[in-house]
């Protein structure tokens, strides 16, 4: 397999397989046509601290094991790819097949139109590609081996759709709905669809569009980190977290200067237990100039913004998740 996610997951079953055996037995070496996996994987060397958390699982995992790895071009390995690639002797039958993703064209429209288009490479990829047809569709050919055909004969690039010409208009204005910009257009259209020409016909939308020049040239929010204060306890930063154990949640008060932490259990959060914690935690330390919740009900309840208010403390709100 040439595809490095194939590749990835392949190794995973086999050493589940051969986890039974003794435990001096070694892992045969591992033969792979993707190049960067015999980096990532390589039992000598360590995995880097910003990869994807799946191949660190992965990593982990294989690393019970005794075995060496080594690369070698897919072509040397034919007897690997043979059952994937071997074309079958026979149409098979025809079932029910569905979008994976929502385009604003019909399935049959969908099926038409592609094989009216793209009835040479659908025979490629089901039969094998020839070197003739390279300089035709360039765009295909180097892409073929990720080049799947459906039973009813849609053409796929990964698990997006290859959009046929006819069709391309009704799928870009479906994109640029909304006036969303450039990224985000290009963003749906990385779940959804694809064709060579996609990029080049999203930017000629996206630049024939003021609303989308505007949020394409829109300058970011500029980011206000929080005033710093000169001592402890000037303000604090208050939450709940949980349920622990799917009974327990804990109301947790961070002071902003000194990173100070006081935690408190309760079954149930209340603007009752939130005032009688408070309370408790003020008169230890006093009361600060401002307080940061979010809006939970339990915070902004007219008893707890009310007791807030009689104490002289400022209550600062923000959104959900971010106190």
């Amino acid at each position: 397999m040439t595809n490095g996610f194939k590749d990835e997951t392949s190794a995973i079953p086999v050493a589940k397989d051969i986890r039974g055996y003794p435990v001096d037995f070694e892992m045969p070496g591992a033969t792979i046509a993707h190049k960067a996996l015999q980096f990532i994987y390589n039992p000598q060397r360590s995995l880097a601290k910003s990869s994807a958390a799946m191949v660190q699982r992965w990593s982990i995992a294989l690393s019970a094991y005794s075995y060496d790895i080594h690369h070698r071009s897919a072509q040397s390995i034919p007897h690997a790819n043979y059952l994937s690639r071997y074309a079958i002797s026979e149409e098979a039958s025809t079932g029910d097949c569905l979008l994976n993703q929502p385009l604003p064209v019909s399935r049959s429209d969908l099926v038409r139109e592609t094989r009216k288009y793209y009835h040479a490479i659908i025979s490629c990829v089901r039969r094998g590609w020839r070197g003739d047809i390279k300089p035709r569709v360039p765009e295909f050919y180097k892409r073929r081996e990720e080049i799947p055909v459906t039973c009813d004969g849609v053409l796929y690039y990964g698990d997006r759709i290859i959009v046929p010409p006819t069709l391309r208009t009704a799928v870009l204005n479906d994109l640029h709905s909304g006036d969303l910009g450039i990224e985000k257009m290009k963003s749906l259209a990385r779940l959804t669809c694809w064709w060579p020409e996609l990029n080049h016909d999203l930017n000629r939308i996206a630049k024939s569009c003021a609303d989308c020049v505007h949020k394409t040239h829109r300058q970011p929010s500029k980011w206000t980190p929080w005033p710093v204060f000169s001592e402890s306890w000037q303000r604090i930063h208050v939450d709940y977290c949980g349920p622990f154990f799917n009974k327990y949640y804990a109301l947790v008060i961070v002071d902003s200067y000194s990173l100070w932490l006081e935690v408190y259990f309760t079954t149930t959060p209340s603007s009752e237990f939130t005032i009688q914690t408070l309370r408790k935690t003020f008169s230890k330390e006093g009361v600060p100039h401002a307080i940061v919740t979010d809006n939970g009900s339990h915070f902004t309840a007219k008893k707890a913004t009310d007791w807030l208010n009689s104490v002289s403390c400022r209550h600062v709100l923000t959104p959900p998740r971010h106190p």
